[in-house]
């Protein structure tokens, strides 16, 4: 079934109520819970574990909290907009020039990315009148899922996972190759990404590369970075330990607007409960999946410093 088609009936307490019972392996499927079955045969989240889900996802998910978010589970693809438009002054009683503006809109290709997270649990455990199942069930596949998004953002090649941020096709630009981390190397990545895009920029980079880059100083003794604030040149540092450290040849610090990335909710996390799987050894399985995709829509808006290869 169609997630808009089974909306309604995620929202009721009733399918909450049997939705809990299947978790508990208590209760075989029944009719209210076949009207909350997707289309690939896995249960949709009843609302209230579906809102605390995505509200953990949101608060813990790197990527989220920076790209845009955008829900399309109905298929087909995404209208872009991009415009370099500009405003001129005309003289009263002259004729408005109408030259070609800059094509506005073109199509993004939406992909089918499924993302899945399997765990089991003691049913003893499970069936505890004090262990909130559900709860734990939110909890559990949202850091699932955040750790495997996270990575998938910014290191997916477009095959079987999103196009990531490092991508060397699709993803940012090199706005900086140099031999080492410098000050003026960071300061050059700095510039290299266009005024627009500077002002919602943040720097990208893991724990060991901050090190390196905390302990840069101008010509002058000022440090490049600002330790009451943690930013560089003004803009946040944020720290995500999937990038590469600054090895040679290795992309090592992103510089950008990450709004330009979008994400594509390509269908609600589902779940299926493996009871009959592992009854022999007294548990129950749990396999969530989504569907999502990936793409950074203008490539100049993040840059990236690459250090050279070694000869």
């Amino acid at each position: 079934m169609k997630y808009k088609e089974a909306k309604y009936t995620l929202s009721t307490s009733a399918y909450a109520n049997e939705f809990r019972s299947a978790l508990k392996g208590q209760s075989e499927p029944c009719d209210i819970l076949g009207k909350g079955t997707s289309e690939s045969g896995a249960f949709y989240l009843p609302e209230s574990v579906d809102n605390k889900l995505r509200t953990i996802l949101k608060e813990n998910s790197l990527f989220r909290s920076l790209a845009s978010v955008f829900t399309r589970y109905d298929g087909g693809n995404i209208t872009t907009f991009t415009y370099d438009d500009y405003a001129q002054f005309v003289p009263e009683g002259e004729s408005i020039p109408l030259s070609r503006p800059t094509e506005d809109f073109g199509s993004l290709t939406v992909n089918d990315h499924k993302l899945a997270v399997f765990y089991k649990l003691p049913c003893e455990f499970i069936r505890d009148s004090g262990f909130n199942v559900e709860d734990y069930i939110a909890k559990r596949t949202a850091k699932n899922v955040t750790n495997a998004e996270n990575k998938a953002f910014l290191l997916g090649d477009g095959g079987d996972e999103p196009v990531g941020l490092l991508n060397g096709d699709g993803g940012a630009e090199i706005g900086v190759t140099a031999d080492a981390l410098t000050y003026d190397g960071i300061v050059d990545l700095f510039f290299s990404v266009k005024p627009e895009y500077r002002k919602k920029a943040v720097w990208i980079m893991n724990d060991k590369t901050a090190l390196m880059l905390r302990k840069l100083k101008d010509e002058a003794g000022f440090p490049l970075w600002n330790g009451n604030h943690d930013t560089i040149l003004g803009k946040p540092v944020i720290i995500c330990n999937e990038m590469p450290d600054a090895d040679a040849g290795k992309k090592c610090v992103l510089f950008g607007d990450m709004s330009y990335y979008w994400i594509i909710e390509r269908s609600p996390i589902c779940l299926k409960i493996l009871k009959e799987l592992f009854a022999n050894y007294g548990q129950i399985g749990y396999l969530a999946h989504e569907f999502i995709d990936g793409k950074l829509i203008r490539s100049d808006s993040v840059k990236v410093l690459q250090l050279e290869a070694e000869e």
